[in-house]
């Protein structure tokens, strides 16, 4: 889906990006705004208004709804175009590359910055993860129509934040800019650690350089809060902590108990799998020792 929001992206005209902005700005207020709202947002006559919405339609870069009148709204490919057109004219990327993968919660595009390949990442929480929207169901009040974006939007900006404050000491994806729910990011080498094959030897390596790193992140303030074998990338010359975006601070109530899970996950893949014999009390004890 997001090579055709690529490749559409190049067809899309400027007062169509004024177009989509609008529509943005009146999904905070409607869960489908009327052409007529649009139209005054966009600053554009209202027939033009349609014209422009027609193309965005055949585009499939908003949904459509008659209730007395038409309505219409952003979809994921609408956000998508909103968030790269902002990367593109502040010139954090240069150009857009085919698509590197797709999680359950974000999907991923190959890019260029300075002839640096890089990554955009595209959050999804919004979409698949019910229970993170109803956690914040009392700040969003009635606007549950808007929360897809807001979701999203806060898992983007939580692990941009999280990366940027984090990156100079620990092996992580370097983060370069971000813009709504859309990440710009080094494209770490290697395979995930559930993909890779290691001698209990560099099994026993590469567990207590995790422990480490989480150690570092601690006494930085962060907890990663997700932590497993699917967010650590191992190569030849590094081994990387991916997926930052449900990442929390010292302060959180659960900070404790989130690290605990990151632990025990860790203990029990390298355990189960390499017949290590990690238990998590010793390395939780480990990495909450910061002096």
């Amino acid at each position: 889906m997001i090579n055709e929001v690529v490749e559409n992206f190049r067809s899309l005209e400027s007062r169509e990006f004024r177009v989509l902005r609008a529509i943005e700005r009146g999904m905070r207020d409607y869960d489908f705004p009327p052409v007529s709202f649009i139209a005054n947002i966009a600053n554009l006559p209202e027939d033009e208004t349609r014209y422009r919405i027609s193309r965005l339609n055949k585009f499939e870069l908003v949904e459509r709804k008659k209730i007395g009148e038409d309505r219409f709204r952003l979809n994921f490919n609408g956000y998508d175009s909103l968030a790269l057109k902002k990367l593109v004219d502040s010139d954090t990327i240069d150009s857009i590359g085919g698509e590197a993968g797709r999680g359950k919660e974000s999907d991923v595009q190959l890019a260029k910055k300075n002839d640096q390949e890089v990554i955009i990442k595209f959050h999804r929480e919004g979409k698949v993860n019910f229970r993170k929207i109803k956690k914040m169901r009392d700040y969003l009040e009635d606007r549950e129509h808007y929360s897809w974006m807001f979701v999203s939007n806060l898992a983007a900006k939580n692990e941009y934040k999280t990366l940027k404050n984090i990156y100079k000491k620990l092996d992580v994806p370097i983060p370069f800019d971000w813009d709504r729910h859309a990440i710009v990011m080094e494209k770490v080498p290697g395979n995930e650690l559930i993909k890779t094959k290691l001698t209990k030897k560099d099994a026993d390596f590469v567990f207590d350089y995790l422990i480490e790193e989480v150690k570092k992140a601690y006494s930085l303030g962060y907890i990663h809060a997700d932590l497993s074998e699917y967010n650590v990338m191992v190569s030849e010359e590094r081994i990387s902590l991916i997926d930052w975006p449900q990442s929390v601070t010292l302060d959180h109530p659960n900070h404790e108990s989130l690290l605990k899970r990151d632990i025990t996950n860790l203990c029990n893949y390298f355990n189960r799998k390499y017949k290590l014999e990690k238990e998590p009390k010793h390395y939780i004890k480990k990495i909450k020792d910061i002096n």
